[in-house]
C-alpha cells in the first residue's frame, strides 16, 4: 500500500469512527442517519472500516468495571484532572458511556494503531456470523428472543433469517409477517430486508410484512428508515416513518408516500384478528392462505384489487371466507385441491 493509499485509509477510518461516536446520540436526527446511510454506501471501504471500529467499540463495551479508568477521564491537553471519587452503581454506567466515546475519539487520534489492528484482525481469518432461522408453520404464531436481546413476533407461514455479528444485525424476512422490538444498540444498526427494501433503526419497534402486492412497513414506536434496494430507479427511494406511519413497497418500485394507519388493526394478527380498511382483496387472499388447510384462490384474477373492509377471528376461517363471498357475490367452491372463490353466475350474466 502506497502512502496515498495509507492517507485516504487514515481518513475512512477517522470517518468511521467519528460515525460510531455520533451514533450514540439518543436525540439523532433522521437528517443525520440519511447522512450515515449516504456515507456507508458511497464505498465499500466506508462500510468495512465502520465495521471495524464497531468491532472495536463492542469489544470496550465488553471490559469489567475494574478494567476501566478508576480516577479519571481525559479532560484535554493541559487540563486539571477531575479529582479521584468512588463510583457508585448509579453512576457508573454514565461512567462506561463517557469512556467508550473517549475510547473511540482516542482511536481517531491514534488512527495508525487502529489501522495496524485491523491488519491483525484480518477480516478473512474470522469466521462469519452463524445464520438462525425461524419459521412458522400454517397458523402457527412464534414468539423469539434474539441474542442482542431483540424480541421479534412471527406470524403464521413466515419465514426470517437472522444474522447478529458485534458490528451490524442483518435479518432477512424471507416471507410472512414479523413484529420486531429492537433492543436499542447505536454501534450495530438493525437491518431487515424483505424483497426489494430494507427497514433500518438503532432501537424501535415496526413491523414488515409481505404481501402479494408488495411489502408494507408499519412503525409502532420510535422511527425507522425505509429504503428501496430494488433494481427499479423510479419513485420515492427513502423514507422516514415514525410511530403510527406505513408505507409499501409495490411490485413496480418506488416507496409510497408515509401515511397514517391504526397500528393496533394492523398487528390484529398477534391476537387472532384481522381488520381491514380498504385492504386489496389480493393481500386478503395471501393472508388467509397463511392459516388455511387448504390453498384458497380467486377464480378471476380481475378481483384482486378490490377493496376489503371487516374483521374477521383467524380462528374460523370458514366465516372469513364466507364473510368476503357475501361481501363480493362470490361462491365458495371448495375441492380436494383447494377453495376457489367463484362469481356468482348471476353476477356473471349481469
Amino acid at each position: 500500500m502506497n502512502n496515498q493509499d495509507g492517507l485516504s485509509r487514515q481518513r475512512i477510518v477517522e470517518q468511521a469512527a467519528d460515525w460510531v461516536v455520533r451514533l450514540q446520540d439518543e436525540d439523532l436526527s433522521y437528517e443525520q442517519i440519511e447522512q450515515w446511510n449516504q456515507w456507508m454506501e458511497a464505498s465499500a471501504e466506508h462500510a468495512r472500516a465502520f465495521d471495524d471500529v464497531s468491532l472495536m467499540w463492542q469489544a470496550a463495551a465488553r471490559l469489567p468495571e475494574d478494567l476501566l479508568p478508576p480516577s479519571r477521564l481525559p479532560r484535554g491537553e493541559g487540563a486539571p484532572a477531575a479529582p479521584e471519587r468512588a463510583w457508585s452503581p448509579t453512576v457508573q454506567p454514565a461512567r462506561r458511556r463517557r469512556w467508550m466515546r473517549w475510547a473511540a475519539a482516542a482511536a481517531v487520534a491514534c488512527v495508525g494503531i487502529v489501522l495496524g489492528a485491523m491488519h491483525v484482525l484480518d477480516r478473512g481469518s474470522v469466521a462469519a456470523d452463524a445464520v438462525q432461522v425461524y419459521a412458522t408453520a400454517r397458523g402457527e404464531l412464534g414468539h423469539y428472543v434474539l441474542e442482542d436481546r431483540s424480541q421479534v413476533d412471527l406470524g403464521p407461514g413466515s419465514q426470517l433469517r437472522v444474522q447478529i455479528g458485534p458490528a451490524r444485525r442483518q435479518l432477512e424476512l424471507v416471507a410472512g409477517q414479523a413484529y420486531f422490538s429492537v433492543a436499542r444498540d447505536a454501534a450495530r444498526p438493525f437491518e431487515v430486508r424483505a424483497g426489494g427494501l430494507i427497514a433500518q433503526a438503532l432501537g424501535t419497534r415496526f413491523a414488515v410484512e409481505q404481501r402479494a402486492s408488495g411489502v408494507a412497513v408499519t412503525v409502532t414506536e420510535g422511527h425507522v428508515q425505509v429504503n428501496d434496494v430494488s433494481l427499479d430507479m423510479d419513485g420515492r427511494k427513502t423514507v422516514q416513518l415514525v410511530a403510527g406511519q406505513q408505507t409499501a413497497l409495490g411490485a413496480g418500485g418506488g416507496l409510497s408516500a408515509p401515511h397514517a394507519v391504526d397500528a393496533h388493526d394492523a398487528l390484529a394478527w398477534m391476537d387472532g384478528n384481522v381488520v381491514y380498511a380498504g385492504e386489496p382483496l389480493g393481500n386478503v387472499i395471501a393472508d388467509l392462505n397463511r392459516y388455511s388447510d387448504r390453498p384458497v384462490t380467486l377464480g378471476d384474477g380481475a378481483l384482486a384489487g378490490r377493496p376489503v373492509t371487516g374483521r374477521w377471528s383467524t380462528r374460523d376461517v370458514d366465516a372469513w371466507l364466507e364473510g368476503m363471498a357475501r361481501t363480493f357475490s362470490l361462491d365458495v367452491v371448495r375441492s380436494a385441491d383447494g377453495i376457489v372463490l367463484e362469481p356468482r353466475a348471476d353476477e356473471v350474466e349481469r
